[in-house]
């Protein structure tokens, strides 16, 4: 079960979050709907325990999320943005190849692979 209750979160002077409580049972999917700037993105990046709560409280199961790895290690999630660390992982590559090309070495042993190996792991269509 993920609890918050009554959770504050200012950002420079902007309440993202002001008091915010819910519960999801375990088991249930929930959406959350609201307008940019809603603190939508805000609450989930407290329930993984990304941000720390100027005051209220995450629960996940009982405890506390923040600083806590043992509860961190029950979530998953799946940004919106992995686009952007798909991006700067084949610009790396690009520019790792390139010196490679240019007579470095050891360019080629620390390159980060972007292409998906057969049998590496689930295809999320990235490629």
């Amino acid at each position: 079960m993920i609890k918050v209750n009554n959770v504050v979160k200012t950002f420079d002077g902007f309440r993202a979050l002001d008091g915010l409580t819910m519960t999801a049972e375990k088991g249930s999917i929930y959406g959350l709907v609201g307008p940019n700037g809603a603190g939508k993105s805000t609450i989930l990046r407290h329930i993984m325990g990304i941000y720390r709560p100027d005051s209220g409280s995450v629960l996940v199961d009982g405890e506390q999320v923040y600083e806590n790895p043992a509860v961190k290690a029950k979530i998953a999630a799946i940004p919106d943005d992995l686009y952007y660390f798909i991006a700067i992982f084949k610009k790396a590559n690009n520019k790792q190849k390139r010196q490679t090309n240019a007579g470095n070495p050891a360019a080629k042993q620390n390159r980060v692979p972007c292409e998906p190996r057969q049998g590496a792991g689930p295809d999320f269509g990235l490629s």
